[in-house]
């Protein structure tokens, strides 16, 4: 290969940066960030396309659909329980809607302090930020519908919302929280194949501990699992550098490169 085609094989090759971020500190920067995105994020409907709405609208008939479920869901889960079930859940998966998820996020962000790896410790603030907002993006409807959790008494029917400030069942809480970091550590690390496979895995325990308790409807941990998924991809995106890439142009009697400014 002529000398001059390798060099533009080559910078293009190494000036086109990877998907992930790796640029995320705790400073000022970081904190407008985390504002922007909730403000970003809240007021989305108001800049959606026709595509936008259509997923919406999917993800409203889909929900509409488990619930159809949930009590044959519901019912299957309880006559299964057994004792090491029951501990194997609240020690095992449920905390990884809360307790555990926390610990992840502050091992990405020691372990990126401390190795000065950039994509660990951008990872743990990203996940941060995930789990917070989403933790405050599911209160609104869960305070707004009212369903009534499977295991209120009298004994509730999965279609028993009784309005604001009656009941805490839709979405998942937990199911967000675990979802909010495993989109994020997917995204961060989804050039290993492994990672995302586990991290969504891990996460969707969560939620079927929350089913498993009796603690919520097959249909708030599926309403959960997208608030969380769309929540840290949506951060994600938003936190992508723009990156320069390099493109070699060849041809005849002519060559050089292209600049294309890319998220």
């Amino acid at each position: 290969m002529n000398a001059r085609y390798l060099l533009i094989f080559l910078l293009g090759t190494v000036l086109h940066g990877n998907a992930q971020v790796d640029s995320v500190r705790l400073n000022s920067c970081c904190l407008h960030h985390c504002f922007r995105d909730t403000r970003d994020l809240v007021t989305a409907p108001a800049r959606w396309t026709g595509e936008d709405w259509l997923k919406a609208a999917v993800f409203t008939g889909a929900t509409i659909l488990v619930t159809t479920v949930d009590e044959p869901v519901r019912h299957f889960f309880q006559a299964h329980r057994t004792p090491f079930s029951n501990q194997l859940s609240r020690y095992g998966f449920e905390p990884m809607g809360n307790w555990y998820a926390v610990a992840a996020i502050g091992s990405f962000i020691g372990i990126g302090e401390i190795s000065g790896r950039p994509r660990s410790r951008s990872t743990g603030y990203l996940a941060a930020e995930s789990f917070l907002i989403s933790g405050l993006l599911v209160r609104v409807p869960k305070l707004l519908a009212g369903r009534q959790r499977p295991d209120a008494w009298p004994p509730p029917t999965p279609y028993s919302f009784k309005g604001p400030f009656r009941g805490s069942s839709f979405p998942s809480g937990h199911t967000a929280a675990a979802f909010s970091v495993a989109s994020v550590i997917s995204w961060q690390y989804k050039d290993k194949k492994w990672v995302p496979m586990l991290a969504y895995s891990l996460a969707g325990l969560a939620g079927i501990s929350r089913i498993h308790d009796n603690r919520h409807w097959a249909s708030d941990v599926l309403a959960g699992a997208v608030v969380g998924t769309i929540t840290g991809t949506f951060i994600c995106k938003h936190h992508q550098r723009k990156k320069i890439t390099l493109l070699p142009v060849i041809s005849e009697d002519t060559w050089g490169i292209r600049l294309l400014l890319t998220r």
